[in-house]
């Protein structure tokens, strides 16, 4: 599989991309436009390996993105990049909704011009401040954010051809969900 990591030189980034080059066998694309929170510093020790690709290239730059997904036959999305200290957006919010919501809405449409497509699932990664979108693949796995409400699981039921019944019982515990409280 090849997978683009987008914020792969920042702190959470980098540390995925590591990870995978060393244990999935994957080929990594890095995409990261070295602002702030990005440095190439920390992937000096896969930055050779035949296993990972580094892109110099902006999210918000819907065309860069396209162009790497379809360069490098993408076939699975890691989207980390994002603006992040979140102190940072009280004086500054302009910079925030650019990255973290067209930027995403950018590489969303990217995506969407080649043969990936968003899982039936979206699994979000918060950190502190920033969170991390894994799209594209169709092996993707459900994860649960926050309390799971009924409507949600009896989606989730339907679109895995389970009953009611079967979800609850296997989303009970293993996504800390209650069927009974609702």
């Amino acid at each position: 599989m090849k997978v683009l990591v987008t914020g792969g030189a920042g702190f959470i980034g980098s540390a995925v991309c590591r990870h995978l080059v060393g244990t999935s066998g994957d080929m990594v694309v890095n995409a990261d436009c070295l602002t702030y929170a990005g440095t190439l510093t920390s992937l000096r020790d896969i930055e050779n390996h035949d296993q990972y690709r580094f892109e110099k290239a902006d999210i918000r730059n819907g065309e860069a993105m396209l162009e790497i997904m379809r360069h490098h036959d993408i076939d699975a999305i890691m989207h980390l990049a994002a603006e992040s200290h979140v102190d940072r957006s009280i004086d500054g919010p302009s910079e925030f909704i650019e990255t973290n919501i067209i930027g995403t809405f950018r590489l969303l449409n990217a995506a969407a011009n080649t043969s990936l497509l968003l899982t039936e699932n979206f699994a979000m990664s918060p950190t502190a401040a920033v969170s991390g979108y894994y799209l594209a693949h169709p092996e993707a796995r459900y994860f649960g954010v926050g309390r799971l409400g009924r409507d949600q699981v009896a989606d989730y039921a339907r679109r895995k051809g389970w009953t009611l019944t079967e979800a609850e019982k296997w989303l009970a515990p293993n996504l800390g969900y209650e069927p009974d409280s609702e």
